[in-house]
């Protein structure tokens, strides 16, 4: 009985390490059709024939000789690609143990007839450190989105935050025709664009503007996930309109649009709330690239900061708030892409009706004290951005960017306080009215010219800065003190007081390096 249980578990054990037994490899030699030679580090790919996801890849040695990773048996795609010559592409079948596919030849665009027209309909191409894919090689349902698409591909994962993984390296920059798609959120891009309308799909590291220029890379560079269009649909447009309201007493409306057509870009947005500021939110800000006004370029190590905070943000919770926002982006890139802009306005009104009590009392001292406030404040802000490059020539770029903001403030306050001695003793009481108005005018211009040498990692960066701001403020303190020695009127001390500051300054920076 022993033995019988023994040689079962020997059959069985056989039997799961079967398929592993049975895996092969592909292997051969690629060649020049023309020169007759060995091409060396040609791409090989092997795609499954059923849904052509990517069964694995490697690149041919200085023989141009290749040898893939073990495979299972099963049908396969070859392709085969290398600089200047038409991709090879051929079914494979991989039984039990190793196939040697002799030599394989391609041959130079140079040598096809112009007549002949040779359509390539490879769902994975890799040149280099990019591998791209031919989106509709793989199929989605209609009304799909590219996130719908990546979901598809193979290699990529997308999470429910809509965060996309590849190569096991997370997508941290999306581009539409290798330009930021109405800021730096990924998922604008993703979430909101027809898979229908997309060309290819090209996946590579991405890399700082530092990088590019010396070449050298840290190693932990993350990915960027470029979206290519197809000709004919490089135009549409796509928005966002939420609204809330219980018919009587408060109201919370936001609406956002975005535009493009080519390289031009167009958004506006609009909010009215008197629940809450109703500005947009923090995920709406980073969408438009609006949630961060300071930026920093690497190359000449400065810090831009634009504008400056808008004090719109908070409002401390305190009071019925009554709000608007407003504004709108633009960007377009003309000449051959050597001319950019990119400009925004925003328009923020916020208004703050608040009323307190508040009583205190001191019990050793049999004291107490009562405060009834209302408060009313309005603020009001009108802000501009500004951006402008120009790429001279290949190694010359001069940018000039502007940030202009006027912000008005007007609060008015009146407190009325009442000082009891006992249970019913008047001590004194306060009449206290106090207004402030202010302004503030703030305008910041910098001036940037970056000069590339031949010699690589040489550079000269001249940077000009010139910024003005203009404060004026206005307060007036109007108060009335009554006191009651022995609960009986005494005396009035009357307060009348108005103060004016007023503030100037202007800065004028210039760094070469």
């Amino acid at each position: 009985m022993r033995k019988q249980l023994l040689c079962l578990l020997a059959l069985l054990c056989l039997g799961s390490t079967a398929p592993l037994f049975a895996q092969g490899r592909i292997s051969g030699t690629v060649r020049d059709t023309a020169g007759k030679q060995s091409l060396e580090n040609a791409v090989v790919a092997l795609l499954h024939k059923k849904d052509s996801t990517l069964a694995t890849f490697t690149r041919t040695d200085k023989r141009g000789a290749f040898q893939t990773a073990p495979l299972p048996p099963g049908k396969y795609v070859l392709l085969l690609s290398f600089p200047k010559f038409a991709d090879l592409s051929d079914e494979v079948e991989l039984g039990a143990g190793d196939k040697d596919l002799q030599q394989l030849a391609l041959t130079p665009k140079s040598l096809l007839l112009n007549e002949v027209i040779v359509k390539a309909n490879t769902a994975i191409r890799i040149k280099g450190d990019t591998t791209e894919f031919a989106a509709d090689s793989f199929a989605v349902k209609e009304g799909a989105t590219v996130e719908d698409l990546l979901k598809r591909l193979p290699g990529f994962s997308v999470n429910a935050k809509g965060e996309v993984t590849t190569q096991g390296k997370r997508v941290d920059k999306v581009l539409v025709d290798g330009e930021e798609f109405f800021g730096d959120d990924p998922t604008m891009a993703t979430q909101n664009l027809s898979a229908r309308i997309v060309d290819k799909v090209q996946i590579y590291d991405t890399k700082t503007e530092q990088q590019n220029l010396t070449s050298i890379n840290s190693g932990n560079e993350g990915k960027t996930l470029n979206i290519k269009l197809k000709e004919d649909k490089k135009k549409g447009g796509f928005g966002k309109l939420a609204a809330g309201t219980d018919f009587t007493n408060f109201l919370e409306a936001r609406a956002l649009y975005n535009r493009f057509v080519g390289k031009k870009k167009v958004s506006v947005y609009g909010t009215r709330s008197n629940v809450n500021t109703g500005s947009l939110n923090w995920q709406d800000k980073q969408k438009l690239g609006m949630d961060n006004d300071t930026e920093y370029d690497e190359i000449s190590g400065y810090y831009y900061s634009f504008g400056g905070d808008d004090g719109f943000s908070d409002w401390s919770l305190r009071g019925l708030p009554d709000s608007y926002t407003g504004g709108g982006l633009y960007s377009n890139k003309w000449n051959g892409d050597r001319q950019n802009l990119n400009a925004s306005y925003r328009y923020n009104q916020l208004g703050v009706d608040n009323q307190s009590l508040k009583t205190e009392q001191n019990i050793p001292y049999r004291t107490s004290r009562l405060w009834d406030t209302r408060t009313t404040a309005l603020s009001r802000q009108h802000a501009v951005n500004g951006k402008y490059e120009f790429k001279l020539d290949s190694l010359t770029t001069l940018t000039y960017k502007l940030a202009g903001t006027y912000k008005t403030s007007d609060q008015w306050t009146k407190t009325y306080s009442h000082f009891l001695s006992g249970i019913s003793d008047t001590v004194n009481t306060a009449d206290q009215e106090r207004s402030n108005s202010s302004s503030r005018r703030q305008v910041d211009q910098t001036l940037v010219w970056k000069q590339l040498f031949q010699k690589k990692n040489r550079m000269l960066i001249t940077t000009l800065r010139h910024g003005m701001t203009d404060d004026d403020q206005r307060g007036i303190v109007k108060t009335v003190q009554q006191f009651f020695p022995d609960n009986r009127p005494d005396s009035i001390s009357i307060l009348d007081q108005m103060r004016n500051t007023d503030g100037r300054s202007r800065t004028l920076g210039m760094k070469t390096t």
